[in-house]
């Protein structure tokens, strides 16, 4: 899939590593972190003074990150993916998607709004956790994700994750649903450039094949 860029941006972040766009295609280099760097590409897209959701005005002290498709059901940090909101906004949505949330607004009652919430959310929560939907339960396009090898994906970092909090809970998650809870999100030359503990995780438990979003605007240069 193509990552949404603006059309200039350049970032050194220190001798040896930068982030920039050229000719459309973000080229990334050296100790970059990647959901930082895909935070203020959307706030350079999409501003950070009103709020996407209730496009009420806000200050840029004030406004807050948005996954339109939620990071507990696999939503990832790419621009296609995120939106400035008011803390209202971000709060009321929660674990909904975009669209569950624009439902959810129309409804009147606090009781029908809290039905559905509860509904959806506990839906989604079931197919996360089915073993049965290994490559179903994320809560995103289908199109964005494709499965391959993990054998294909390469890492550079030097970040190790094994024995941090969210690496355990990942790995009791991945033992009990035989899946990890997020794709992978790799470059267009198949680099691990986030989604680390996944990754680790998926190696601890020798799945053969992971699911994905390649990214084919972006490239990791060595």
């Amino acid at each position: 899939m193509l990552v949404e860029l603006p059309k200039k941006f350049e970032r050194k972040l220190n001798e040896y590593s930068f982030a920039r766009i050229r000719d459309g295609v973000l080229e990334l280099k050296g100790d970059f972190n990647f959901e930082k760097i895909m935070i203020e590409l959307t706030y350079q897209m999409r501003g950070r003074t009103e709020c996407y959701y209730c496009k009420r005005k806000v200050k840029a002290t004030k406004i807050t990150i948005d996954h339109m498709f939620p990071s507990d059901f696999g939503g990832v940090t790419i621009t296609n993916n995120l939106a400035p909101a008011c803390s209202t906004c971000n709060s009321n949505k929660s674990n909904m998607n975009q669209y569950e949330f624009r439902v959810w607004s129309s409804l009147k009652s606090r009781e029908e709004k809290k039905s559905f919430y509860h509904n959806t959310v506990n839906r989604k929560k079931r197919n996360k956790r089915n073993p049965y939907l290994t490559k179903k339960g994320y809560d995103m396009p289908r199109k964005w994700i494709q499965f391959i090898k993990l054998d294909y994906v390469a890492k550079v970092s030097r970040v190790n994750p094994e024995g941090s909090d969210k690496y355990k809970k990942m790995l009791d998650f991945a033992r009990k649903t035989q899946k990890i809870p997020r794709p992978l999100v790799l470059s267009s030359n198949l680099i691990l450039i986030d989604g680390e503990t996944a990754y680790a995780v998926a190696k601890a438990m020798q799945f053969l094949e992971v699911p994905v979003i390649i990214l084919e605007n972006v490239i990791v240069l060595q």
